[in-house]
């Protein structure tokens, strides 16, 4: 993944995107029951990356490629019963809040 442009997507970072951001590193680095093996955080790394400096998921096919893989991984996890169901939909509200207002407004709904 390459963030190419991301010095211009800046002014677009708000405090509560960065917060959600930073609650994403947190699921990502988590020990314990919840842990995720190591290909598995760089999905949902690179997720959290590829939303936060996108500025239109819709217009952005890295991003919403990024965003299908993690609700795929969540999916699978749950599927596994490594997580909840909850903590799933916990993990991808956050993910979908490191992201531009219109994805914010969609996981709203």
């Amino acid at each position: 993944m390459t963030l190419a442009g991301a010095t211009a997507t800046v002014d677009f970072v708000t405090p509560e995107r960065a917060e959600a951001y930073g609650r994403i590193m947190r699921v990502v680095s988590a020990d314990g029951p919840e842990r995720l093996e190591p290909d598995e955080q760089a999905v949902l790394r690179e997720a959290a990356d590829a939303i936060f400096f996108s500025e239109d998921i819709a217009g952005d096919p890295e991003a919403s490629q990024a965003l299908a893989s993690a609700n795929d991984l969540a999916g699978n996890l749950v599927g596994a019963e490594r997580w909840t169901p909850d903590h799933a939909e916990q993990v991808l509200r956050d993910l979908e809040a490191c992201g531009p207002a219109q994805l914010v407004r969609l996981a709203e709904r």
